[in-house]
């Protein structure tokens, strides 16, 4: 999600549409190729194409956002869950989008009834949204059951330096010790913020708390272990209403 904040802050809407419509395309045709050697699962895994496209780096999509347009979305707080609502629910439509069109060239997943389909409360409330897919789902189908999930990309986030799957950084940033040996880790926008202040966060025993204590630290920079339980839930409300899997 981060690699689609422009420098403006705006969100590039016509590329993250883009990458949703590949990655349908490339996870339904992985459906094709892998086999488990157990029929059952394979003949149920063609007869429904299941996939589940999801995200990665929420936090630091919101985090990139507030920095570069001078305006606070915030994880914990309403303005953070509308922002995020608004991109899942692009993500949706751009993900049924590409399924239907999808079906179109390889035909709708074999199991595919239209009246038992639209029963789904999830598929009526896409259609409330988008009606414009009505017709289209009626006439060509859609290529797979469920398009849509949200792994915990735990390992991922690591990796690409973001915040995982749809939860906050738990810190903003750390040591962390590995067999490549020790570095620091953590929210990518924060560390650019540290050397923008000239601010030697060790100094501080890389505790978000203590540096508020002597620095002002934009709102936006906030950490799991501060975020209300309430609230962790409501943005995984947010997620939820947009998964269909």
């Amino acid at each position: 999600m981060p690699e689609f904040v422009k420098e403006d802050g705006t969100t590039d809407w016509e590329g993250l549409k883009e990458a949703v419509t590949e990655l349908v395309r490339s996870l339904n045709h992985i459906t094709k190729l892998n086999e488990t050697g157990i029929e059952p699962i394979d003949k149920n895994t063609q007869l429904e194409r299941r996939i589940g496209l999801g995200t990665i780096g929420m936090h630091e999509f919101l985090i990139r956002t507030s920095s570069r347009t001078g305006v606070d979305f915030i994880y914990s707080e309403d303005s953070g869950r509308v922002l995020a609502r608004k991109v899942l629910r692009f993500i949706k439509h751009a993900a049924y989008e590409a399924s239907i069109e999808l079906a179109k060239e390889i035909g709708p997943f074999p199991g595919f009834q239209y009246e038992g389909f639209i029963k789904s409360k999830f598929i009526q409330q896409l259609l409330k949204e988008r009606p414009d897919l009505e017709d289209p789902l009626k006439k060509h189908g859609i290529a797979n059951v469920t398009i849509l999930t949200q792994a915990p990309t735990g390992t991922t986030g690591t990796i690409t330096g973001y915040s995982s799957g749809c939860e906050p950084y738990f810190a903003m940033a750390f040591v962390r010790n590995s067999n490549v040996g020790s570095y620091i880790d953590g929210c990518p926008s924060f560390h650019q913020w540290l050397k923008e202040k000239n601010i030697d966060f060790s100094r501080y025993g890389y505790s978000l708390k203590e540096l508020r204590k002597h620095k002002r630290v934009p709102k936006y920079f906030e950490e799991a272990q501060d975020i209300a339980w309430e609230d962790h839930l409501a943005m995984q409300a947010v997620f939820a209403e947009q998964v269909d899997s």
